[in-house]
């Protein structure tokens, strides 16, 4: 009878990339601080709800598949509702107690990477931001459970390469480059065109950046220091539109 060589690292590796490419299918979402606080920008079919609020001053974003998106909202909901109701009267929810807790994002994306071989991990990568009167914070846990944070902003989706040319690192290099780290003086709009500045040139999008013959929508949500997250009024929406269809 002949045997065939079994590799664990090899079947995670295939699992590995079978789901990078997956997510690197979605449209990222660009998280970015502003004087009043944290914007949150991408785009989806109608149906697709890639951008949420967990209570006052924190937004989520994530990119994936769509029930395993719907899984990770549920189960971030579901611990923000927990913290708030163990909380003091008065107490803002802890981004940490998300993050890092016994049932947090870490531990429980962790847990379906890296303890279930056969199966299939969540198919997402995943923001949180933090909007504060002290400062903003932005965080990333990708598909295996790994966090990442940076300053200034943070970029969910796309694709990574050893080249540093995939999509989600040409919008941060783009970012960087106009930015220079400072994000201070930028008002509501800024922080926007400099969102579609950097799809549309990291993405190579000559033209519309909506397909609307595939249903698809701008998805904006505005953070600002210490409240829920909002949509964009009547006003708000028109300049981003107007925008858009600028080349």
């Amino acid at each position: 009878m002949q045997m065939y060589p079994f590799s664990t690292m090899d079947e995670m590796r295939k699992r590995e990339n079978y789901t990078q490419e997956t997510i690197g299918e979605g449209f990222p979402i660009i998280a970015m601080s502003y004087k009043d606080g944290i914007a949150l920008v991408t785009k989806s079919n109608a149906v697709m709800k890639k951008i949420s609020g967990l209570g006052q001053g924190i937004a989520l974003g994530i990119v994936g598949v769509y029930y395993h998106i719907m899984g990770i909202r549920e189960l971030l909901n579901r611990l923000s509702r927990k913290n708030r109701m163990s909380l003091e009267k008065g107490q803002q929810i802890s981004l940490m107690e998300l993050l890092d807790s016994e049932d947090g994002l870490l531990s429980v994306m962790g847990k379906e990477y890296y303890e279930n071989i056969w199966g299939i991990p969540f198919q997402v990568d995943v923001i949180l931001a933090e909007a504060r009167e002290s400062k903003n914070s932005f965080y990333r846990v990708d598909f295996r459970g790994l966090p990442y944070t940076k300053e200034g902003f943070i970029v969910c989706g796309g694709t990574e390469r050893e080249d540093g040319e995939g999509t989600r690192q040409k919008i941060e290099r783009h970012i960087h480059e106009k930015t220079n780290g400072d994000f201070s003086s930028l008002t509501l709009d800024d922080a926007f065109r400099l969102s579609i500045d950097a799809f549309r040139d990291s993405l190579d999008i000559r033209g519309d950046l909506l397909n609307r013959d595939h249903g698809e929508v701008l998805h904006v949500g505005i953070l600002e220091r210490e409240k829920e997250l909002r949509a964009p009024n009547d006003g708000e929406m028109k300049g981003f539109y107007q925008y858009l269809e600028t080349d």
